[in-house]
């Protein structure tokens, strides 16, 4: 008897292909993210230095935070942007997880 490989037991969630327009959003939202990213974590870097040379007043952790919220929505952008490449996910096989006779 030889098993047939699509007839065995389905576990776990089944990936359904993205649309052409998933395909499209996901990749504008991943040039977006990138781009807010390197805008992000380059004003970072600068305001780390700009802390350590100068460490009077209060604008300079201000502007360090706010360059941390970019870097942040730019990753954020990212993740979202390879779920939407991944597309939607539905829960496939039987619900069991046994053998079908």
């Amino acid at each position: 008897m030889s098993e047939d490989p699509d007839r065995g037991p389905r576990l776990g969630y089944e990936s359904v292909p993205p649309g052409s327009g998933r395909i499209l959003a996901g990749i504008l939202l991943l040039m977006f993210g990138l781009c807010i990213s390197l805008v992000g974590g380059s004003c970072t870097v600068l305001w780390l230095g700009e802390l350590g040379a100068n460490s009077d007043g209060w604008l300079g952790p201000l502007l360090l935070l706010v360059s941390l919220a970019v870097l942040a929505l730019g990753i954020f952008a990212i993740v979202m942007a390879v779920r939407l490449f991944r597309g939607p996910r539905r829960r496939g096989g039987n619900n069991g997880g046994g053998m079908d006779a």
